[in-house]
């Protein structure tokens, strides 16, 4: 019952996982419903290589509320891409206690048209966790998002120096002229 054996463990299972196995999806299917969180996260990782497998999205879903971050970080990484993956899917993820969901609900928002973007990304847009919130100023400017340049613009007052230089970033794309004048004042006033 060791730490760094189950991690060991976990590691040779996804560097050494047999691809043609028969039964393979039982196989996967039980390395996810394993107790340890070494094991899930590695089955999570070995899903991805074995071809035609995909983890049923209820159980993906479930692995975003793992008590374990490196279970949820693959599941996160997963569910952003996963098209089966619906927004109302993700809806009560916005509130989730664990900033890496809240993060990947945020990348997720670039998979949805502009209205169900802004839906997610409004709820995120004053997250405690500046990563997260950093990501809604991506989508807000990569989706064009009415209203986004305003939020770029009121984020140069954030206390986080990471959401002032991402916002500054972004609005030097943007090439308005309410744009480049929030720049002026904020470079002069820094």
């Amino acid at each position: 019952n060791s730490p760094e054996l189950d991690t060991r463990v976990g590691t040779a299972l996804i560097h050494r996982f047999p691809g043609n196995v028969d039964n393979i999806e039982k196989l996967i299917g039980e390395v996810l419903k394993h107790g340890k969180s070494e094991f899930r996260s590695a089955g999570i990782q070995i899903s991805q290589r074995v071809n035609g497998y995909k983890i049923p999205a209820d159980m993906l879903l479930g692995f975003m509320s793992d008590e374990s971050s490196q279970v949820r970080q693959n599941a996160a990484r997963m569910v952003s891409f996963d098209k089966r993956i619906s927004l109302d899917q993700l809806s009560d993820f916005v509130m989730s206690e664990y900033p890496d969901v809240r993060l990947a609900l945020a990348r997720k928002a670039s998979r949805f048209d502009k209205e169900q973007a802004e839906e997610i990304l409004s709820e995120l847009l004053l997250d405690e966790d500046e990563n997260v919130r950093s990501a809604v100023l991506y989508q807000y400017a990569r989706k064009r998002i009415e209203g986004g340049d305003g939020i770029l613009i009121k984020s140069l007052e954030d206390p986080s120096e990471k959401i002032q230089t991402t916002a500054v970033s972004l609005l030097f794309g943007v090439k308005t002229n309410s744009a480049m004048e929030a720049l002026a004042k904020f470079a002069s006033t820094t």
